[in-house]
């Protein structure tokens, strides 16, 4: 049971995390590449696999959200699309932010992690939310 609920946490299937963890993965190789000044990228194009990773997620879960409209269940589908639709904006608003940042924009450091902030404020208030209706 513990792992069917870290699993969904984010409302995520399976097929959306082997998406993030092949866009983190092909992330960190050109990561490594730029750190170890192999190779001369933009910041922008670093980041660029955790993008093309959050918008298959975002397809995908349309999907999902269509079928669940087909199935009848409205509600679940609502609440589902909202969160996933929060939660991969401000994941991929950090990841440009970030990325203006480390490519010498304008944004502060605090400016670029201003909306994991808000991600992780809302992450503990549906924790707290299910603690309370007694669903952990």
């Amino acid at each position: 049971m513990a792992r069917r609920q870290l699993l969904y946490a984010f409302f995520l299937e399976p097929v959306d995390w082997l998406f993030q963890l092949a866009g983190f993965i092909a992330f960190l190789v050109l990561l490594i590449l730029v750190v170890t000044d192999t190779r001369q990228y933009s910041w922008f194009i670093v980041f660029t696999p955790m993008f093309i990773a959050n918008g298959l997620s975002a397809y995908f879960q349309t999907m999902v959200y269509f079928g669940l409209l087909y199935d009848g269940y409205t509600r679940e589908a609502h609440r589902r699309i909202a969160w996933i639709t929060m939660l991969l904006v401000l994941l991929t608003l950090f990841e440009v932010l970030l990325a203006n940042h480390l490519n010498g924009g304008d944004t502060s450091i605090g400016g670029a992690l201003a909306p994991m902030i808000i991600l992780f404020i809302a992450l503990l208030l549906r924790f707290l939310s299910a603690l309370a209706r007694g669903r952990v």
